[in-house]
């Protein structure tokens, strides 16, 4: 789950906000617990994909601000442009 949100969505998706990366995730845990209760996923599954959520969450919204930060480009600085 981690590795979609902070390669994939943050990284790859353009137009990705905190707003989306959260909407994205409400819609996984939606998915999942469809699927749990149309017997695909059990309990146990689904409970630990939304903790997994919960607990990832401000890391997701902090790689992203970090991704995100165009103010923070001293690493070309250096460049000479003669």
């Amino acid at each position: 789950m981690s590795h979609l949100i902070l390669q994939f969505i943050i990284r790859k998706v353009m137009w990705s906000t905190p707003a989306s990366i959260k909407s994205n995730a409400t819609s996984i845990k939606k998915f999942y617990k469809s699927m749990m209760e149309h017997g695909y996923v059990d309990k146990e599954n689904y409970t630990d994909l939304c903790d997994d959520i919960k607990e990832c969450m401000p890391e997701w919204l902090a790689e992203w601000e970090s991704y995100n930060d165009f103010d923070d480009l001293d690493d070309f600085d250096d460049l000479a442009w003669d």
